[in-house]
């Protein structure tokens, strides 16, 4: 629609949609287990995971000579796909 296209067209031809975003990974160097926060337990529970505190491994970064002392070294994509 920001391109000028009638709205009838778009409809006709899209088959799916994607959403894309990068999410930093942890330094596999470098990470250290760490207990998770209240509010991440509580985020899970939302999910209807399984929640317990050692089903599991939570770390966070801790910095070092390979990841630049930033605690992360590369990116992982997270997709959705709508049909």
């Amino acid at each position: 629609m920001n391109m000028g296209i009638e709205t009838f067209l778009i409809s006709s031809t899209v088959l799916a949609i994607v959403a894309q975003r990068l999410v930093r990974t942890l330094c596999p160097h470098c990470k250290e287990p760490a207990p998770p926060l209240p509010a991440i337990l509580s985020a899970f529970h939302a999910m209807e995971w399984d929640c317990a505190r050692d089903a599991h491994n939570f770390c966070r970064p801790q910095g070092c000579p390979e990841c630049n002392n930033t605690g992360y070294k590369g990116r992982l994509p997270v997709q959705e796909v709508l049909e």
